[in-house]
C-alpha cells in the first residue's frame, strides 16, 4: 500500500514538473531575431552627398563598403538595447577626410532602405554628424531638426539629435526617401555642427519586434502538462 502511495505521488510530481516546464517554456522570453537580418540587403543614395549617386545596393553584414565612386564609405551596424529591442545605425564616412557635402549651398539628403525580417514596431529616431569619429557635441536644435540629448545608442559617443514617437509598424521591404534632408546643407552650422570638417553621419532606427504569441510548439506541451495533471486527479485512488 505504502509503495502504491510513493508511485502516486512520484506521478503527480512529474505532471507537476512538466506542466511547470511548460509554463516557462511558454513565457520565458525567446532568444533575440534580428530585425532588420544579418547578411539581409539594403540600399543608399545621397544627393550631393558629396556627390548625387544610388541607389547603390549593400549587405548588412557591419563592415564599410564603398560607394559614391569611393568618395564615401558606408556601413550598416546594430546595437541590442538590452530589452529585445536593437538600434539599427547607418553610417557614412567621406574617404580622406573631407566634407560631406560636395557644395554646402545647395540641399544635401541620404535615403536608406532596408527588409524587415519580422514585423516589428518603429518608435524612436537618432542622428549625429561626426568629424574623424567624434560626434560634434554640444548641439544645438535648428529648423524643423530636434531634439539634442544624450545618444541612446551609446551615451559614451556624445549628444545625438533624439525623438521618440509613437510606435509604427514596419514589415516588409522599407524606404525612407529622403531619411535626412538639409537646404542649404550650411544650415548645419545653426546646429553647431562644422560643414566644412564633418566627414562622418550617423542614422539610427530604434526597432524590436512587435509583440509575439505562442509558438504552437510551447502551446502543446502545456496543453499536454495540464492534461497529465487533469488525468492523475481523476484517476481512483
Amino acid at each position: 500500500m505504502s509503495w502504491r502511495l510513493r508511485v502516486t505521488t512520484s506521478h503527480f510530481a512529474v505532471s507537476i514538473l512538466f506542466a511547470a516546464c511548460a509554463a516557462l517554456a511558454l513565457f520565458s522570453p525567446a532568444a533575440r531575431a534580428s530585425v532588420i537580418p544579418l547578411d539581409s540587403a539594403y540600399t543608399i543614395q545621397g544627393v550631393n552627398a558629396p556627390n548625387t549617386f544610388g541607389p547603390t545596393n549593400l549587405i548588412f553584414n557591419g563592415t564599410s563598403s564603398p560607394i559614391d565612386a569611393g568618395a564615401l564609405d558606408a556601413t550598416l551596424f546594430q546595437v541590442p538595447d538590452g530589452s529585445g529591442g536593437e538600434w539599427d545605425v547607418f553610417s557614412v564616412t567621406t574617404v580622406g577626410g573631407g566634407a560631406l557635402a560636395g557644395n554646402v549651398n545647395t540641399a544635401w539628403s541620404l535615403s536608406w532602405s532596408f527588409d524587415v525580417g519580422t514585423p516589428a514596431l518603429w518608435d524612436a529616431t537618432a542622428f549625429w554628424w561626426t568629424a574623424n569619429g567624434t560626434a560634434f557635441d554640444p548641439i544645438f536644435a535648428f529648423g524643423g531638426i530636434c531634439c539634442p540629448a544624450t545618444n541612446p545608442v551609446n551615451a559614451s559617443w556624445g549628444e545625438a539629435y533624439y525623438n521618440t514617437f509613437t510606435p509604427q509598424t514596419l514589415s516588409g521591404s522599407v524606404t525612407f526617401n529622403p531619411t535626412i534632408f538639409v537646404s542649404p546643407y550650411s544650415f548645419v552650422g545653426l546646429g553647431r555642427i562644422n560643414s566644412a570638417t564633418a566627414n562622418g553621419f550617423d542614422f539610427a532606427f530604434h526597432l524590436h519586434p512587435s509583440a509575439e504569441v505562442p509558438e504552437p510548439a510551447s502551446l502543446l506541451l502545456l496543453g499536454s502538462g495540464l492534461l497529465a495533471l487533469l488525468l492523475r486527479r481523476r484517476r481512483p485512488a
